[in-house]
């Protein structure tokens, strides 16, 4: 677990280098929940968010050469795009949600995820 939890906070920093803002990570603590753990970042506009979801799929690339035996995809799968407001990459046992300030605050998925454990605040 100490791992994933390197791999995560790797991907915080990131994101946060790249001026993400309000960069939020949840522990899933129900089992049947599709990943290990959630983060929230907001990009200031679409441009924002294609350059946020390319640089941490760098980022995750580079980690796996670091951390080859960690349960995490080598490359993000990716849904949404940038001009919808909100991408999400699937890092298997990471999700990543990049969305801009009018999507985060519309769905809302921090009062979702508030009943699960919050690991890091950024």
């Amino acid at each position: 677990m100490e791992t994933i939890n390197t791999y995560l906070q790797e991907l915080i920093d990131a994101g946060s280098e790249i001026q993400a803002t309000d960069i939020k990570a949840f522990q899933m603590e129900n089992p049947a929940f599709l990943a290990d753990y959630v983060v929230l970042m907001t990009a200031k506009n679409n441009i924002h968010i294609k350059a946020i979801s390319e640089e941490l799929d760098k980022k995750s690339s580079s980690l796996m050469t670091k951390m080859p035996s960690t349960d995490i995809y080598d490359e993000a799968l990716t849904s949404g795009t940038t001009a919808s407001g909100w991408m999400i990459l699937d890092l298997n046992s990471i999700i990543v949600h990049i969305m801009t300030p009018e999507m985060r605050e519309f769905y809302a998925l921090d009062t979702l995820l508030e009943s699960k454990s919050i690991v890091f605040h950024h």
